[in-house]
């Protein structure tokens, strides 16, 4: 973890492996997701993941110097708000692949807070992209589905809402630490507070399956969440941007929604409309703008200035 970030030279073959198995783990986690939904609840299923995120790794894990009012508010965010609302839109409101596809939109509000919140300059690039992810979320609104009902929908986008909130708070906050050490130590807050409200809405029942029904599958499914989506990926993930910094390896996370919908078609049986792919298609466009608008214009500029020189 002592490498400097740098832009240069390109990723080592090995750094390359691990790059995908981040994208082919995080692109899974949303098979796993629907197959774990047709055993548990929603918030049943998301507190398990983030009581297997916590425990045993923090014992391993060291504790964050991190502000507790951040770290109870991204808690909160990314149990109930991100995991959760993503969790119920899957079951029986929107599929997977699609789900994955639309919660990008996540990068549209990132722009936004960074702008009205956190007063950061927004680029002409990222304005674009914004505008053209929106065109992508009007053409699902305008055109829902059986697959993509208008709750899912809306679950979906308080997800993305909650996702952006949650990078935003890390901003503010002035979190420089280490991300692992962040999220595991937050996942009793996401854990406490899905568990609340769980036992709200349906009692301990559907929280005590894996204990009263156990099953190697519902714990595989549940396992793969914990250690491989959030820990094996996140520890990946702080490694690969402390080498490379995240402005080389941020792109990549854009093959997740794509890999994620050729999964949930293979696996899951999963169709979309050619309007639905069309709507994905252009959402996942407006994220790459931003990302792929100043590259292409920095090698532009550098193929005019090799002539004069």
């Amino acid at each position: 973890m002592s490498e400097t970030p740098t832009d240069a030279g390109p990723l080592s073959g090995r750094d390359r492996i691990l790059a995908l198995s981040i994208v082919l783990i995080w692109a899974s986690n949303f098979v796993a997701l629907r197959w774990g939904l047709d055993q548990m609840s929603p918030l049943a299923l998301c507190f398990w993941r983030f009581l297997l995120s916590f425990f045993p790794a923090c014992l391993f894990v060291r504790i964050p110097r991190v502000d507790w009012k951040l770290a109870i508010g991204f808690g909160v965010l990314t149990g109930l708000g991100q995991f959760g609302a993503l969790a119920a839109a899957i079951q029986g409101h929107i599929s997977a692949g699609l789900a994955s596809a639309l919660v990008q939109i996540q990068a549209v509000i990132n722009v936004a807070l960074a702008g009205f919140i956190l007063h950061e300059r927004v680029t002409r690039a990222q304005i674009a992209g914004c505008l053209l992810s929106l065109v992508g979320l009007g053409i699902f609104m305008v055109r829902p589905e059986a697959n993509a009902t208008p709750l899912g929908l809306l679950l979906v986008v308080i997800a993305a809402v909650s996702w952006a909130t949650c990078n935003a708070l890390i901003k503010a906050g002035g979190y420089r630490g280490d991300l692992l050490q962040f999220l595991v130590w937050t996942s009793p807050i996401a854990m406490l507070s899905l568990g609340a409200l769980e036992l709200l809405v349906d009692g301990p029942r559907q929280m005590l399956i894996p204990l009263t029904h156990p099953t190697m599958n519902l714990w595989a499914i549940i396992a793969w969440q914990a250690f491989a989506n959030t820990l094996y990926g996140y520890a990946v993930w702080n490694f690969l941007i402390r080498r490379y910094s995240l402005g080389r390896i941020g792109p990549l996370t854009l093959l997740v929604p794509i890999v994620a919908m050729a999964l949930t078609a293979m696996l899951l049986g999963e169709r979309v409309s050619q309007v639905q792919l069309l709507a994905a298609l252009t959402i996942l466009s407006g994220v790459a703008v931003p990302v792929v608008a100043p590259r292409l214009l920095k090698a532009g500029s550098v193929q005019v200035a090799l002539p004069r020189s």
